[in-house]
Formats: structure tokens, C-alpha cells, sequence
């Protein structure tokens, strides 16, 4: 599970993209719950909607110079 922790770090420092997240994820739900309650459980969510909401924002700001 070194893996797992590698990409929680990343996630943690905000570093991780999507593809890391979700393969962070998929890992997690092979960790004992002992260690599942030990970490905080939002980093256990994909971020997309706020990367969706970050996109959104700049297809807004291009529409409008055009």
C-alpha cells in the first residue's frame, strides 16, 4: 500500500490529477477500516467537480473576449 500513501500525499499537497485520484481511491477500498479511520475522508473524493467548476470559469472568461 505504498502506493496509496504516495498518492495520499500527493492529493494532500494538492498535486495529484484525476487519473491519481481515482487510482488513490480504487486503493483505498482495499485498506483494513483501522486505517481508513485514520484519515481524513476528504481526500478520499475525487476532486472533479471543482476541477469542473475551475474549466467552466475559463471557457466564461474566453466566451466573453470573443
Amino acid at each position: 500500500m505504498e502506493r496509496f500513501y504516495e498518492l495520499l500525499e500527493k492529493r494532500r499537497n494538492l498535486t495529484a490529477n484525476a487519473f491519481e485520484e481515482e487510482e488513490m481511491i480504487e486503493l483505498s477500498k482495499k485498506l483494513p477500516k483501522e486505517e481508513l479511520d485514520m484519515i481524513d475522508p476528504s481526500l478520499l473524493n475525487s476532486s472533479n467537480s471543482q476541477r469542473l467548476d475551475a474549466l467552466l470559469k475559463k471557457i466564461d472568461e474566453l466566451s466573453k473576449k470573443l
